[in-house]
């Protein structure tokens, strides 16, 4: 545990150092693990990982794709839509990527409706109304997913990606939805579903994990201890039992 661990924290940590081969140049170590990043980190997202794991493993996807969104939003989305992402918790975390990746901020006036902002750094400029229109095909039928976290974080994806969608010139046959938004902006559970797991987005905290002062001084601990090797609360209530 304490190896994969360490290893998904270095790799927050150099994903900065990571450019595509136009700009790394010749003399880089690193310029061809863009390629090699763009085949395998879907793979990793989909591998059971305790908590403590997965929350580095979606730090550094949030990352990378916030970086290079051209070459890893459009995979992001085929990934959603693909019929192997069907457990609850590879959904989860696809869809905690995209919510901090590819849809837009909220308006200011969203508080006023009962929503909430997105948190900062949030990157939109690869998708268009286009593009989140073909998100919302595989997102829209997540927001009835039996699975809490996944309905939760479905919601917040359709209600952001539904007010570009619509308010791009020419909805044409995607003007029903508005029926959608309008329930999905209005009705109190949703507004405080959103606003909640807002919040549970915000805990990522994806800038101070990827630095090695923050990286090494998240996650819980055996004794609470500053630079403690963090061990999985499951394992620890197994051997209490």
């Amino acid at each position: 545990f304490t190896r994969r661990l360490r290893a998904w924290q270095a790799l927050c940590v150099l994903q900065r150092f990571i450019y595509p081969l136009e700009q790394a140049g010749d003399d880089a170590p690193f310029a061809q693990l863009l390629d090699i990043i763009c085949t395998s980190l879907w793979r990793a997202l989909k591998a059971l990982a305790l908590p403590a794991i997965r929350h580095f493993v979606e730090a550094f996807a949030v990352a990378i794709c916030r970086r290079f969104p051209q070459r890893l939003v459009p995979l992001l989305f085929a990934e959603l839509g693909s019929s192997d992402a069907q457990m609850s918790q590879v959904l989860g975390s696809l869809l905690t990527v995209t919510a901090l990746v590819a849809v837009p901020d909220e308006v200011p006036d969203d508080d006023a409706a009962g929503g909430s902002a997105s948190p900062p750094g949030v990157v939109s400029a690869a998708c268009d109304a286009t593009t989140l229109g073909e998100l919302l095909t595989a997102v829209l039928p997540l927001c009835c997913a039996s699975h809490g976290a996944v309905r939760c974080v479905a919601q917040i994806i359709a209600h952001r990606a539904l007010r570009v969608v619509l308010a791009a010139p020419g909805v044409g046959s995607a003007a029903y939805l508005g029926g959608l938004l309008h329930f999905l902006e209005n009705d109190r559970d949703s507004c405080k579903v959103r606003r909640r797991q807002a919040r549970h987005l915000e805990l990522l905290h994806v800038e101070s994990l990827c630095n090695v002062r923050g990286a090494l001084s998240c996650g819980p601990t055996a004794d609470g201890a500053a630079g403690a090797d963090p061990i999985p609360r499951t394992v620890i209530e197994g051997v209490q039992a």
